[in-house]
């Protein structure tokens, strides 16, 4: 029998802890995108990311960046990806800014993952397609996978940037870390 698969996706564990302001400039100015699944072969300087200015206390392991098109990733969380042999994924630095505390953090940084697999079960699915992206879903109450999945522990679906895919393996691994911010949830039980 195939590994189970789990759907990741955000769960900020402190609505003060978890607010970050919009896309750092350079990525409005350059375009650059972190969620496409596109190797990025420019460079990128180190971005700014500023936490709201609400915002105190130690960030999450796991954070979406609004605007960025991306997720930034903490030391811990990416020791778990690195042991769990996760390769299709670039890292950037990024100034991690906290104003409410006036403190910076150097150690995350902006995750790209590269490619996406045709992976979604359109049929066994609760979903409708975008009208004008007929390939790219729009809404799901429900996901099913295909059965032939790569044996990739961790991927984009083709057919949804937003849906990142991983193994029961990783997903048993971020959570025996404690890794911070991350919410995983059975295919059947994802909604977007």
């Amino acid at each position: 029998m195939a590994e189970q698969r789990w759907i990741w996706g955000t769960s900020p564990t402190n609505e003060q802890q978890e607010r970050l302001d919009d896309a750092p400039l350079e990525v409005v100015t350059h375009g650059f995108a972190f969620d496409e699944g596109v190797l990025i072969t420019d460079e990128i300087p180190t971005l700014t990311i500023r936490r709201n200015a609400a915002t105190v206390g130690d960030p999450a392991d796991y954070l979406m960046v609004p605007g960025a098109r991306g997720f930034l990733v903490s030391p811990r969380l990416r020791a778990v990806l690195d042991s769990r042999a996760v390769d299709n994924i670039q890292y950037f630095p990024v100034r991690l800014e906290t104003p409410a505390e006036r403190s910076v953090r150097e150690d995350y940084a902006i995750a790209n993952l590269v490619g996406r697999v045709r992976c979604i079960d359109i049929r066994g699915s609760e979903l409708s397609m975008d009208p004008t992206h007929p390939r790219e879903i729009m809404f799901a109450d429900s996901l099913a996978l295909r059965p032939d999945l790569p044996d990739l522990p961790m991927f984009r679906a083709a057919e949804s940037a937003r849906v990142i895919v991983v193994t029961e393996d990783l997903q048993a691994a971020c959570s025996a870390a404690g890794i911070r911010g991350l919410e995983f949830s059975r295919p059947a039980e994802t909604t977007l």
